[in-house]
């Protein structure tokens, strides 16, 4: 029987977003704070949208 491939757990996705923000050079990081809660939903959607797979992986 073969084994299900593991969703990637929302610290995966949280390190991956911390390794993009310093990738950024610092002169680009002075930026509008609504772009910056605009992104920042996003990554916390990406995070819930992550640990909801991984419920219904575990579920299955």
């Amino acid at each position: 029987m073969p084994r299900k491939k593991p969703a990637p757990s929302a610290n995966v996705v949280s390190i991956a977003a911390a390794r993009l923000a310093r990738s950024i050079p610092k002169e680009e990081k002075e930026c509008d704070p609504f772009d910056v809660m605009e992104t920042m939903i996003e990554m916390y959607y990406v995070t819930l949208n992550t640990q909801l797979n991984i419920l219904r992986t575990e579920r299955k």
